[in-house]
């Protein structure tokens, strides 16, 4: 059997965040508070193990079983914390229910050295770290659709964008997602980009789409918009994103990178079909990249007997990017999942409480939701983030008369 030291010694892992400290009130700006991994990393690396400490602990807290596992290790070590073998088998355990096997595996090497009084205090330590997730629901189908009840109004004008004349010569693929605000007068008044495949094609998409015009609706309406490329109308122009999936991001976001998993995650919520996300057992997975076959069988025995794989959903991919703290995996989550989005208006997060407060405003039947709507335009008038400021502004302007 190998000893709680060996364990340690061999399982060090890497990993990283920074520490977080929220103001009363909340401060918005532009660049929010938040921690990464490759933070938390570097402070471990640097021997800086009591901020590392608490860097891997605002991860564990947003769901990330690598940083609970590493918090396990730390404090085998005693590295930035006390020593204390109950607390360091909860880490791994937690760690393994968050998704990160080796957890599992160290936790019951630990555990079976623990004292019969040690085994007895387990459960409450394990119990006491899963009460402190700051992101509790987790998968597809725990993810709101706060947009349905709001009527998008018709598109009166609309240019498509051109695609970067440089990036259709070298082959590349085409998309962005973007959120939009629209005026009472029908015009876009404010706009920020999601996630692009590249900045060429989103400074043009972005441009194109300053210029549409819709139907003036009553208030001011938010809106989520997927550009692609050639893809419209024709299936099979899914194959060439398909196709950077497993040539470049599958294994990378399978071994672990936060980009490359937030790239996946918008690849495949761009091309998959909007209800899939009802579809899917969050206990299904696959080992290999979907192809286009798989996407032209979605009506047949794959939906039907519920077996699409989960890690074939843009949404699984997001949720590992955020949980190492990958902004745009974040912000994407924020704008679908109450958690995600109060997470980061906790941090500061000027953007996400501004597009938060053009939703609240909507909401006559929740008086306290509209009332901190219009605590916030009115702080982020002035913020320091443009889009932030062009939000509120625009939501000031219609509610304050």
């Amino acid at each position: 059997m190998l000893s709680v030291k060996t364990i340690m010694l061999a399982g060090m892992l890497s990993l990283g965040l920074s520490k977080v400290v929220v103001a009363q009130p909340v401060e918005f700006t532009s660049t929010p508070n938040t921690t990464t991994l490759g933070q938390a990393i570097q402070s471990h690396q640097a021997e800086q193990f009591a901020q590392s400490y608490q860097e891997f602990t605002e991860l564990m807290r947003l769901g990330n079983g690598r940083a609970s596992t590493q918090l396990g290790l730390m404090t085998l070590a005693e590295e930035g914390t006390e020593y204390d073998p109950v607390k360091a088998w909860a880490y791994f355990q937690h760690g393994g229910e968050l998704g990160f096997a080796n957890g599992a595996s160290m936790a019951e090497e630990v555990f079976q050295q623990l004292s019969a009084d040690q085994q007895q205090a387990a459960p409450a330590a394990l119990e006491s770290l899963q009460s402190q997730a700051w992101v509790t629901q987790r998968h597809t189908r725990n993810y709101r659709q706060h947009d349905i009840d709001v009527e998008v109004p018709p598109v009166k004008r609309r240019r498509q964008p051109r695609y970067p004349e440089a990036s259709a010569y070298e082959g590349e693929v085409g998309f962005i997602i973007a959120r939009i605000l629209i005026d009472t007068d029908g015009k876009v008044a404010a706009k920020d980009s999601l996630f692009s495949s590249n900045r060429a094609f989103e400074r043009e998409a972005m441009g194109a789409i300053s210029g549409w015009r819709y139907e003036p609706p009553a208030a001011p309406i938010r809106s989520i918009i997927r550009l692609t490329f050639e893809m419209a109308g024709d299936e099979d122009k899914r194959e060439p994103y398909l196709r950077v999936i497993e040539e470049v991001s599958w294994q990378q976001a399978i071994a672990g990178s936060p980009g490359h998993q937030a790239m996946q995650g918008a690849f495949l919520d761009t091309i998959a079909p909007r209800a899939l996300t009802q579809w899917v057992q969050k206990d299904t997975f696959s080992d290999q990249p979907p192809a286009l076959a798989d996407y032209n069988t979605i009506e047949d025995d794959l939906v039907s007997d519920h077996q699409w794989p989960l890690n074939w959903t843009g949404v699984y991919w997001y949720e590992q990017a955020a949980q190492a703290g990958e902004p745009h995996a974040q912000r994407i989550l924020a704008d679908n999942h109450d958690e995600w989005e109060q997470f980061l208006i906790d941090r500061g997060d000027a953007r996400t409480a501004a597009w938060a407060a053009s939703r609240w405003l909507l909401q006559d039947e929740y008086p306290q939701l509209r009332a901190k709507g219009m605590d916030f335009i009115e702080r982020l008038q002035s913020s320091d983030d443009r889009v932030a400021r062009d939000v509120a502004r625009t939501l000031h302007r219609h509610y304050s008369q």
